[in-house]
């Protein structure tokens, strides 16, 4: 089978409107979205709205589907709230019906292979071991050791990599964050076979419509934020 898989799309409708109309969401059996679709960009009901449409989609929770179904709890983040309640002002009810029907992980089987299709390694049932930036193979087998996969499958980190361990780990990177320069959104095809191929998409596009429309909405954070995740400083607008 074939899976094109992407994660922390962020609020992002423009990037996965540019990946969508580049036709990888065709000739693929399943559309796998890693968690984080909502949040730190201004459209978290616009992304669902296209998700909602995408008859083959597997999609499982991030932590800010959590933190919109739950209730805002990172302590190392306290200034955020402004910002999270903000992006829920902005989702409706059927945004929340969508949301609460997805699970914290998907297992499957394709060939033989088990794979894991997951936000980031679980601490606990509904809340996420911290990132560890710049990991390699061990670091990664030591991190999802407790989880009985071939191939684990997940985002959150915003930053692509592909290792191979005791397991195969593949990061997709954030779709929705470009952050540095060149400025690209990222996804993964990955094939199954009798082997398994991993094919890197990165699309390289001009991020400042999702700015502006952070600065015509009145965004909270959105001047860190068009810094920091988008690779834009707002004044340039």
């Amino acid at each position: 089978m074939k899976y094109l898989l992407f994660s922390d799309i962020h609020g992002n409708d423009l990037a996965l409107k540019i990946l969508k109309s580049q036709g990888y969401f065709d000739n693929v059996d399943y559309v796998v979205c890693l968690g984080d679709a909502i949040a730190i960009g201004p459209s978290g009901h616009e992304v669902l709205e296209i998700l909602k449409q995408i008859p083959n989609l597997l999609m499982v929770r991030g932590n800010h589907e959590r933190y919109f179904l739950t209730g805002f709890d990172n302590p190392g983040s306290c200034t955020e709230i402004s910002h999270q309640e903000w992006v829920w002002s902005k989702l409706d009810e059927d945004d929340r019906k969508f949301l609460e029907k997805l699970p914290f992980s998907v297992e499957t089987e394709d060939n033989g292979y088990k794979l894991l299709f997951i936000h980031y390694a679980m601490k606990s049932a509904t809340k996420y071991k911290s990132i560890i930036h710049n990991p390699d193979a061990l670091i990664l087998d030591e991190l999802f050791k407790e989880y009985d996969a071939d191939i684990i499958c997940y985002g959150h980190e915003h930053v692509a990599s592909c290792f191979k361990g005791e397991k195969l780990y593949i990061n997709t990177g954030s779709l929705g964050c470009p952050v540095k320069k060149p400025l690209t959104l990222k996804a993964v095809i990955l094939e199954i076979t009798d082997d398994v191929k991993v094919e890197n998409i990165e699309i390289e596009y001009d991020p400042t419509p999702v700015v502006k429309t952070m600065k015509q909405q009145m965004m909270p954070d959105r001047e860190f934020i068009s810094k920091s995740f988008f690779g834009i400083n707002e004044s340039e607008c």
